[in-house]
């Protein structure tokens, strides 16, 4: 866990209605990339993943990067590096440790 010092640069901005843009990425595809002065996110929110730059929402602030961020009915992760948003997987893994540890 660490706090962000430097802009991403770019970042994925998709969702998962896009079959590319399911889990995991294929880099290899084209995929919607958007500059970024903050940092990636990945998103989900009623089972629709989203990805993009955090300034899109408001997230003016760098965020704990990799460690959930909770809000209403959806769960945010953050990354600082290039196109760091390309594999869901850490999202899942924070659904599941918080349905484990709140059964």
């Amino acid at each position: 866990m660490c706090l962000a010092s430097a802009s991403a640069g770019w970042c994925y901005q998709c969702d998962s209605r896009n079959p590319r843009c399911g889990m995991q990425i294929d880099q290899t595809i084209g995929i919607d990339k958007t500059p970024c002065n903050g940092q990636c996110y990945t998103y989900l929110r009623k089972n629709i993943l989203y990805r993009g730059c955090s300034w899109e929402h408001g997230f003016m602030t760098a965020q704990t990067t990799f460690t959930a961020v909770y809000e209403k009915d959806g769960l945010w992760l953050f990354c600082d590096t290039p196109l760091c948003n390309s594999n869901a997987a850490p999202i899942m893994d924070e659904i599941l440790l918080s349905i484990l540890n709140n059964p």
